[in-house]
This record gives structure tokens, sequence and C-alpha cells, in this order.
């Protein structure tokens, strides 16, 4: 089954009037995906508590990220900072410690309120936190544990995101895919549609007939770019169109790039060709749009291979997106969960 959720909607946090807008925001999409109303409640407290902080210790920069799993049935919060980082994050997780003295308990009340939490945070660096709540209701389209995550966001003043990204897990083989299609705002974003229930409905199996699928079904469209890389047996298997990117780092230090060949998906005769990189288990699998820049690196930045997923995303989204285009980032570890 595949998965995947919807773009992720950024708002800025540059002022304490834009708490009440992040909370609000959260629990519509909360009450729009069908959460119960005790859920909602815990979406609007992990979404308070997040932007408080961001207030009062992030800086002008700060942002929360506004998503929604709408088949799992979930709303995912991410927090994006440039302030003094957490000393010493583990004494603020104890019940009743507040960072801000905001009205629940700080990064205790996250954590205890979010079915999966996780952050980063680095003195003078600031912080990347994520969370995600569930509603207390069996999904009709479960994310399987430990799996891949991304985040999508459109560009300044959009809406709607022309980035698109899916995954699915078979026993230990995981497939992920990017697709970007050409422009943004809402045309683009239906090519991302189109082509994200293309894949779901014709269920190809590999990266190549993945991307020779969306091929087909995009001929006379507007077009898109796109890899499909499959994690299995210590290798991955890719294939990539046009300028988007993918790399594999290594537990050890290394880092390896997946290759894309020119064209594009819909148009003319692209060249779809399967690679095969070593991936150790413990490696990490970035693919994301050209919304990002490619000089990033992990390797100075402690610890953050341990983080999860979409922690990892969202801190390479905060120190490189080009907020002028659509950005997606996809982060799988292979091996299994963090």
């Amino acid at each position: 089954m595949w998965f995947s959720t919807g773009p992720h909607l950024p708002v800025p946090v540059d002022h304490s009037s834009q708490i009440g807008r992040i909370r609000r925001d959260a629990m519509g999409l909360a009450r729009e995906i069908g959460l119960k109303t005790e859920d909602i409640e815990r979406v609007g407290i992990v979404a308070t508590e997040i932007a408080s902080n961001i207030v009062k210790f992030g800086g002008a920069e700060g942002s929360v990220l506004i998503g929604g799993d709408h088949e799992a049935a979930a709303v995912e919060l991410i927090g994006l900072d440039r302030g003094p980082g957490i000393a010493d994050p583990e004494r603020w997780f104890a019940d009743k410690a507040s960072t801000a003295g905001t009205l629940g308990t700080g990064l205790g009340a996250i954590r205890r309120l979010s079915d999966a939490f996780d952050l980063h945070t680095a003195i003078g660096d600031g912080t990347v936190l994520f969370a995600r709540i569930e509603g207390r209701r069996a999904p009709s389209g479960p994310r399987p544990s430990g799996g891949p995550s991304a985040i999508s966001v459109p560009a300044r003043d959009q809406t709607e995101c022309g980035d698109g990204w899916m995954a699915r897990r078979r026993g230990d083989r995981t497939l992920v895919l990017v697709l970007d299609a050409l422009g943004h705002g809402p045309t683009a974003a239906e090519v991302a549609r189109r082509g994200a229930e293309v894949v779901r409905d014709a269920d190809p199996d590999g990266p190549e007939a993945v991307l020779r699928r969306l091929h087909a079904a995009l001929s006379g469209s507007r077009c898109a770019v796109g890899m499909a890389a499959e994690i299995a047996d210590g290798q991955v298997f890719s294939a990539g169109v046009g300028n988007i990117a993918g790399r594999v780092l290594s537990p050890d230090g290394g880092s390896r790039r997946l290759i894309s060949h020119p064209g594009i998906l819909g148009q003319g005769t692209p060249s779809i060709r399967l690679a095969v990189t070593p991936c150790p288990p413990g490696s990490l699998v970035v693919l994301h749009s050209d919304g990002l820049s490619q000089k990033w690196r992990l390797d100075e930045v402690p610890d953050i291979a341990l983080r999860h997923p979409s922690v990892i995303a969202g801190l390479l989204f905060r120190d490189h997106a080009n907020r002028q285009d659509d950005g997606t980032v996809l982060v799988a570890r292979a091996g299994g969960a963090p």
C-alpha cells in the first residue's frame, strides 16, 4: 500500500498573535480530517506550545509547518527556528516543566500528547521539532512504523504545492518517489496529484516501472520531473529524470549521489535507466526537488542521523530551501525505524 501526506503549509511565527492562528489552522485541519474532539484538543495544545516557544525563543525566522495525513487520520506539526537552541532538553520533558510559562507543560506536554515526537536542537543554531497527533480510531490507511517521512511545502504566497511524494513498504523493501511538476501553483499541484493517483492505481513494481508509468500518464500535461528509489538488500535501486536529486548517506560518513538523467516525464523520450548504489544498514536515503539546494551537508550536524526522518527533512528544508519554489524533501532509513 502506498502512503503519503498532503502539503505542509508554513505559518511564520514572528509575533505572539500568530500563536492563535497556528492553533486555529491546526485544529481546523484536524476537523477536516475527521479527528474526534479529544484529538482536536490535543492538536490545539501541541500547536500552541510549539508556537509559544518559538515566539519566546525562536527568533525572527521561526515558523510552524502544518500538514495532514488524511488516510491515517493524523496531523503533523514541525516547528523550525534559528534561536539559541535548548541547552538541556531532557530537563524540560518532565511533567509540569515549561520552557516559557505557557498554558501547558512545554516540551513535556508536546511529547506526552503526541503519538510521534522528536527534536534536534543545537546551541546557537536553533531547533527543529516534530510532533504527530493521530486519531483514536482505526485509520483506513495506517502509516508503517519507522517508514519514510517527507515534507512538501508550497512556494511563498502559494497555498497549493506542485511537488509530491509517495512511499510503499513490502516486506523488507521500501520504494519511494518524489515528483516535481513543472512550475508551481494550482495547475502544477493538479499534475502532481494526477501522478500520485496513477502510481497508486497502477502500483508499478520498481523505480523504472514507476517512472515509465508516469511518463505515459503525463503526456500532454504540464509534465514533471521525478526520482524513484527502492531500498533493499543493502542497496538502493534508483531511476531519475530531470532536475531532481537523491543521495545515500552511510553510517561511516560516506555520501553517494543518485543519478538523474536529463529529460521530462510526459515529454519527448527521456532516458529512464536503473542505477544501483550501495546502502549499508542504517544509511539515510534522501530525495528532494530543486526547491532545495544540492549543497547541503549533514556530517557536521551532531547526531542528526539518529533523529526521526521528519526532523531531518525539517532541518534540510529550514537551512536549504528556496522559498520562491515548491520544496519537497523525503528521508528514509535503511534497515528500519530510528
